[in-house]
């Protein structure tokens, strides 16, 4: 308050002083009136939002994914105490009978699979996605390259006074102009794309990004949230002290598509919608930090009217994540926040102290217990929701998709299916089952039951031959091989359906090939699945992500030399994808490198070549020091002489045919001891078996066994014998008969069988 407003209020009488403090009191209701009067409007979109999601059923099919994910069905789930708790309005199914709750659980395992994949592939560590480029100008670019437009040479003449030779000294000058403007482009686009990766290194980008496609993985689709505004603090040490900083810069954050709820009838695209929500949990703590310091828009009379009131939620309760538990956050006292992205009546949001000019704004709103506590205008002027769902398949007039785990849900039933048919069977054939007689034995502890040792009493008018067959044993057959072909045809279907062959996931499973040539079609059909996903990837999340910090860019970023008129150029995860099918064919281009006739950088071969097999480039290159002293020596007189060269080459050549016949000497020598011991080794065999059979025929000699038998038993050891020491010798030969060679001539049509 200034010293002139004091002055002023110091010469009020008090009725006068009474009047104003009523009057502001009067203002402040009105804009809490206003403000109240905004969270119902809200809230009766938000309920219009969670009652759209319900009713489209993609929340049962998330759960059902969700539990297959975690092994989880309705014949085992009382054995999970976390999946106990049904959903309100769904049947509990019990098991029926003693039957297997065996889950042989492959969904979990392909989503993983499949995610960590393609995380691999889009998300490298030396690569980027994305880039920023100028726009191209097509006349700048074209007098740039000394292509001037007869227009405007015409004007360069006028302008020169009709003098061709001024006129071509200023047309010199334009070029000149329009390769700096070219270049200052293309340095402030380098500056922009550099600025927004420094953003992302900051954020952790690429660790929110794998939540993303995990997610999508799961239960097809996975949401990132950004550039939002967040409170940075860094700590630093400066003129001998700590110093902290605090600032604000954009990030990106993973959200649960659980938390998202986008406008009713939006289609395919929630960016088509007229507003969006997300929901989220805060402590009483939490929410008394966001309003000290300057609050950063947060209104503090009505924060401690939230923080008064205690917890309450929506209108319409909205469903949680099957890892979030409700009941523990009624219990920790968790505050439900709501943010709001769309437009509102700009009286509304001047209630929450903003000027708009306009009759509507594009909002951000933040609600706690149906209670504005902030009410900004978007940080995108445009009104763009800061929202990207990734979808690992696309379904038709709704802005989820289809994952893995609903993908194979099919195969994972067929699997359990025969899996616990086969524990059942294994159970009921664990031991026979019998019956006896009760007229002809009766047990002595009166326990009709098998038992070790157990006595059993023969009836006075039982007949001791029909006592021997009182007892009658049955053999249940397992049906393992019919069982085992069952869940064998459901992992061929879990492959079938997914596009993702378990030799991809690094085992051997059903369709596996036998030669690598099929191996290789196998992963170039499979790879088609990943290239429609980098593609997806690239539409849904790169370029509506890095466009819109582009755009934060534009409007707060503090420094001129990085804005400009740019596109972003986001295909780099299709490129990724496909560095990483083409890695063998890339190492196999390294036998054309060295040839200089095709033109290859050798250079940049090897730098694709280390990122294929996701090696750091740098760890490779050459220090600057010595990469100085190699150009120096590269400089020297005589050292691109191509006498030194082949000078060189030779006696590497010389060196490398000198360690071949070493090595080839060596080979001999081990290859000759190990022959050696080999043949020692199977003399010994046949010596030791024709003693056992020698002991064998005087024991079956002694057992009374008839002469005939022995002989034809003595035939049959010698022949064994004899084919032992054949194979034997035949492997000492090291020389092979010549082939006969063959006429010359072709045989007649129709004759070349005969001969």
């Amino acid at each position: 308050m200034s010293d002139a407003t004091v002055v002023v209020i110091d010469d009020l009488t008090d009725e006068q002083i009474e009047e104003l403090r009523k009057e502001v009191e009067r203002e402040e209701a009105e804009r809490a009136a206003r403000l109240d009067l905004l969270g119902v409007s809200i809230a009766g979109l938000r309920s219009e939002a969670i009652e759209a999601r319900a009713s489209s059923g993609i929340e049962d099919e998330w759960r059902e994914d969700e539990e297959f994910y975690e092994g989880i069905d309705e014949r085992n789930r009382t054995e999970n105490k976390a999946w106990q708790s049904k959903p309100p309005g769904r049947v509990e199914a019990s098991p029926t009978g003693n039957g297997s709750t065996l889950f042989l659980n492959i969904t979990g395992q392909y989503c993983d699979s499949a995610a960590a994949s393609l995380a691999d592939m889009l998300l490298p560590t030396d690569d980027s996605a994305w880039s920023i480029k100028p726009t191209p100008v097509p006349s700048m670019v074209a007098i740039a390259d000394g292509n001037i437009p007869d227009n405007v040479n015409e004007a360069l003449l006028a302008a020169a006074g009709g003098d061709p030779v001024a006129a071509n000294e200023k047309a010199t000058e334009v070029v000149k102009q329009a390769r700096a403007e070219i270049e200052k482009a293309r340095e402030a686009s380098e500056a922009a794309e550099k600025r927004i990766k420094d953003w992302h290194v900051e954020c952790q980008l690429t660790s929110e990004l794998r939540k993303v496609i995990e997610d999508s993985s799961r239960i097809g689709s996975g949401v990132i949230k950004g550039p939002i505004p967040e409170s940075v603090t860094r700590v630093a040490y400066k003129n001998n002290e700590l110093v902290q900083e605090q600032y604000i810069q954009p990030a990106s954050r993973a959200i649960s598509p659980w938390s998202l709820f986008p406008a009713a009838g939006c289609g395919e695209s929630i960016h088509d919608g007229s507003y969006i929500f997300e929901r989220d949990y805060i402590s009483a703590k939490r929410l008394k930090q966001v309003i000290e310091g300057d609050g950063h828009g947060y209104i503090e009379s009505q924060v401690l009217r939230v923080i008064e009131e205690g917890p309450s939620e929506a209108t319409k309760e909205a469903p949680s994540s099957p890892d979030i538990n409700t009941q523990q956050q009624k219990k920790d006292k968790l505050y439900e926040i709501w943010y709001f992205y769309g437009e509102i009546p700009a009286k509304d949001l001047e209630a929450a102290g903003c000027e708009c000019d306009e009759d509507m704004a594009n909002a951000h709103v933040v609600m706690v217990n149906n209670r504005v506590i902030k009410a900004v205008v978007n940080p995108l002027d445009d009104g763009e929701f800061p929202y990207d769902v990734m979808v690992w398949k696309r379904r038709s007039s709704m802005p989820w998709g289809t994952g893995v785990a609903r993908l194979i849900r099919t195969a994972q039933r067929v699997i359990n299916g025969a899996a616990r048919n086969l524990m059942d069977n294994a159970g009921l054939s664990g031991g026979p089952m019998w019956a006896y007689n009760p007229g002809l034995i009766s047990p002595i502890d009166g326990q009709p039951e098998l038992a070790p040792r157990k006595g059993w009493i023969a009836n006075e008018d039982a007949d001791v031959s029909d006592i021997e067959g009182a007892f009658t044993f049955f053999n249940m057959d397992m049906r393992v091989n019919e069982l085992m072909s069952i869940i064998q045809l459901g992992m061929k279907f879990a492959e079938d359906v997914t596009g993702l062959p378990m030799i991809i996931q690094g085992q051997m499973g059903a369709s596996s090939p036998d030669t690598l040539g099929q191996t290789e079609i196998l992963n170039n059909n499979a790879s088609t699945v990943r290239r429609r996903i980098a593609r997806l990837f690239d539409d849904l999340v790169t370029e509506p992500h890095v466009r819109r910090y582009y755009r934060y860019l534009l409007e707060y970023g503090e420094n001129d030399d990085e804005k400009g008129d740019f596109t972003i150029d986001a295909s780099g995860s299709s490129g990724l994808v496909e560095r990483n099918i083409q890695k063998q064919q890339i190492i196999d281009l390294g036998r054309l490198v060295m040839n200089p006739a095709y033109g290859i950088d050798p250079k940049k071969w090897a730098k694709e070549y280390l990122k294929a097999e996701k090696f750091d480039i740098e760890l490779f290159e050459y220090d600057d020091e010595e990469w100085q002293k190699i150009v120096a020596a590269m400089s020297q007189p005589g050292a691109n002489d191509p006498r030194m060269q082949i000078a060189q080459m030779k006696m590497q050549a010389d060196m490398q045919q000198a360690q071949m016949k070493a090595q080839l000497e060596t080979d001999k020598l081990l290859q000759k001891d190990e022959a050696q011991a080999r043949e020692h080794e199977h003399e010994r065999q046949i010596a030791s078996m024709e003693q056992a059979f020698q002991e064998e025929m005087q024991r079956l000699k002694m057992a009374g066994v008839k002469d005939n038998i022995l002989d034809e038993s003595k035939v049959r050891i010698n022949e064994t014998v004899m084919r032992l020491r054949t194979q034997k010798e035949l492997a000492g030969i090291r020389q092979v008969a010549r082939p006969e060679v063959e006429p010359v001539g072709r045989a007649p049509p129709g004759q070349a069988f005969e001969r």
